[in-house]
């Protein structure tokens, strides 16, 4: 036994060992069967047999068959010849049982060049079927004599090979070509040809990605632990497997304890063949936010191919949230650029210019180039209304050669959380009522001192000054002027640093993480007690001065209505009167102490004539009004022995109320547009348990 365990242990080093070892005669095979074997055959010529392999179907794990590849054997793809085939040979069955698996059944593709259409791929002789691999159910099947055009004028065609997969039980199929590009290189695709072996590979996402080509080693998450990051540039995506993409990736792991590491957090590029992770550069805290940073290098990423440069913020909470990525650099202009290979090499962590901000250095081709960070301004900003609610009968301020107006204070609040010199001027931009503005409304609300909706202030920010606050006089204009008092007025307010006064080679910029926008809202008082929520009470009635029309009459009549309110106040309230066809408007009635005198204006609606009058914005809690209109009634020859007149009080609500259908609305027997089958109505329901 111990001379037994001398020949194994030397095994891995002298193959012969093994051979002249007399202990391991019984390894030399004896027990396959070789006087009858199972044959299976192919068509004469087709090179039936150049490669195979077993094939287990996913849905029968007791069945294993047999492919076999014959690259030069013909198939039924139209015009092409000696394509190559892959066959399927169930077990057990008769030598004549194989039959071919449809991977590809199409032509050549065509494209135009010179306005004639010409192949662009070439499947003939294409040696389909020189290699075959399967696994568990997924087959694939090489053609390593495939061969390309690329789009261009050039008739030259270069050999890249392909491949094609099938799964699903050959239910699906789909082809990938790694070495088939459109880039018309002078150089051709001839350094690549795909298809001569294929295997498959167990499932590793660090397979093949030159894991390891570069390794950093900083503090992201300001624990005092230092972390370690890894590249892997030739990490494939593979969300499709039929088209896996090569985009690179980074592994950061996050030191727990000391030498115990976390699960990796992944950071994957964007840019195909990009390379992502060829370079990782530890850059020191770039933004002064507590939290290391780090530079990723993408050196042929872009649509040009030259490269990029990306930088990932650090913060406390890496593990679920991950590195930020905050910018995105490419190469300056020079005479080199549309050449790759910036970002290839990466240097940071020193401050070079003396302004307490890291810098970096990016290596491409024979230029280095230092990108000096920029000093980081934070700004905290604040809105602050006094007061919030505006009364309109509080009439406190005077424009001039106009009445007593009512208005509030606005007024806005910034610190600075970095003090430099030169101080930054900040530009800041207050805009009132600004959603009107993008609906297209009255603004309702101006500014005291220019009578515009928009102001723009500057403020400096420094050392003896940290913080700046501007105030503003701000009115309501008059209730004449506009009709919405039940919409929030909005306030926005936007802020951006201004163009230095002094020459900096290099300016500040903004915080990355901060918001530049603040919006606030402000309420115009209703009458609608202590909650200022309006719920009124409309009640409607009307009577006509007579009862009988004459036909070939001008029938003059008077429509009396009454519209009360016996609840709180009612916004843009209007009383709608929907003239019938017989009856044409005249005007309101003015000659009657007792009955008001509205704005009545007559309109087309939803093509149904109509009377639209105005009862108050608002219709306060109380009032009653009544209003006389007139019509002639002329057009009786086709009326019945009534006619009627629709009539209906509206106010403005928060949900609004809609009332479907619209008067004289019919739905079109072959509708052409939205308003044939009438508005879309979405319900929403909510449904609670009550236990």
């Amino acid at each position: 036994m111990e001379r037994v365990r001398d020949c194994v242990s030397s095994a891995g080093m002298f193959i012969f060992g093994v051979l002249l070892c007399p202990a391991l005669k019984g390894v030399w095979s004896f027990n396959l069967y070789a006087e009858h074997p199972a044959v299976y055959g192919g068509p004469s010529g087709s090179y039936f047999g150049y490669s195979v392999d077993f094939y287990q179907a996913s849905t029968d794990s007791n069945t294993i068959s047999v492919l076999v590849g014959a690259p030069k054997a013909n198939t039924s793809q139209p015009g092409i010849v000696e394509a190559g085939a892959v066959y399927y040979c169930p077990w057990s069955g008769p030598p004549d049982s194989c039959r071919q698996i449809p991977f590809d059944n199409s032509n050549n593709r065509m494209m135009k060049v010179n306005g004639t259409r010409e192949p662009v791929e070439f499947k003939s002789h294409q040696w389909f079927g020189a290699s075959v691999r399967t696994h568990k159910g997924k087959v694939v099947a090489c053609a390593p004599l495939y061969h390309w055009r690329t789009v261009k004028l050039s008739a030259d065609k270069e050999p890249v090979g392909t491949c094609y997969v099938a799964v699903q039980n050959f239910s699906a199929y789909a082809e990938y070509s790694p070495c088939r590009t459109n880039d018309p290189d002078p150089e051709g695709q001839g350094f690549c040809q795909a298809g001569f072996s294929v295997d498959f590979t167990k499932v590793k996402t660090a397979m093949a990605s030159y894991f390891g080509y570069a390794v950093a080693v900083t503090d992201l998450n300001g624990d005092g632990t230092d972390d370690v990051l890894v590249g892997a540039p030739l990490y494939m995506e593979r969300e499709m497997e039929s088209k896996p993409r090569e985009v690179g990736r980074v592994y950061l792991y996050l030191q727990m304890a000391p030498l115990t590491f976390s699960k990796p957090v992944a950071l994957t590029g964007t840019h195909t063949f990009g390379r992502f992770g060829t370079a990782i550069a530890p850059l020191g805290d770039v933004n002064q936010d507590g939290y290391n940073d780090v530079a990723v290098g993408c050196p042929f990423g872009g649509e040009e191919r030259g490269g990029r440069v990306l930088i990932f913020n650090g913060n406390r909470d890496v593990t679920t949230q991950g590195l930020t990525l905050s910018q995105e650099l490419r190469a300056a202009r020079t005479s080199s650029v549309g050449l790759p290979g910036y970002g290839f090499s990466l240097r940071g962590g020193q401050d070079l210019d003396n302004n307490q901000y890291p810098d970096c250095q990016v290596l491409y081709l024979r230029l280095c180039f230092v990108r000096r960070s920029q000093a980081v301004v934070s700004v905290d900003a604040e809105m602050i209304l006094t007061p919030k609610i505006l009364n309109p009968d509080d009439r406190q301020c005077h424009l001039p050669e106009t009445d007593i107006m009512s208005a509030w204070l606005i007024g806005y609040n910034m610190l600075s959380l970095l003090l430099l010199y030169p101080s930054p001027d900040l530009r800041a931009e207050l805009q009132l009522d600004w959603l009107k503005g993008a609906r297209g409304g009255t603004k309702r609300v101006l500014f005291l001192d220019s009578q515009q909706p928009q102001h723009m202030g500057l403020l400096r920010l420094g050392h003896d000054q940290p913080r700046a606050c501007l105030s503003y006089t701000i009115y309501l204009r008059e209730e004449d002027e506009f009709r919405d008092k039940l919409t929030p007025i909005s306030l926005a307010l936007n802020y951006s640093l201004a163009t230095p006064l002094h020459s900096q080679s290099l300016p500040p910029v903004l915080n990355h993480y901060s918001s530049t926008f603040l919006q606030d809202h402000a309420y115009i008082l209703l009458d609608c007690g202590d909650d200022n929520i309006c719920i009124p009470d409309l009640q409607l009635s009307a009577s006509i001065d007579r009862s009988e029309l004459v036909i070939g009459n001008d029938n003059l009549v008077m429509l009396t209505i009454t519209a009360l309110n016996r609840g709180e106040g009612a916004y843009e309230t209007e009383l709608h009167t929907l003239i019938p066809p017989e009856a044409d408007y005249i005007g309101v009635e003015r000659r009657v102490e007792s009955l008001a005198q509205p704005n009545c204006e007559y309109k087309m609606v939803n093509e149904s004539r109509m009377v639209v009058c105005d009862l108050g914005n608002p219709m306060v809690a109380g009032t009653e009004l009544s209003v006389g209109l007139r019509f002639s009634v002329q057009r009786l020859e086709d009326a019945g022995p009534k006619i009627s007149f629709e009539l209906q009080i509206h106010r403005v609500s928060h949900p609004s109320q809609v009332v479907l259908p619209f008067p004289r609305w019919e739905p079109k027997e072959k509708p052409v547009k939205e308003d044939d089958v009438g508005p879309q109505v979405t319900h929403i329901y909510e449904v609670n348990a009550l236990l």
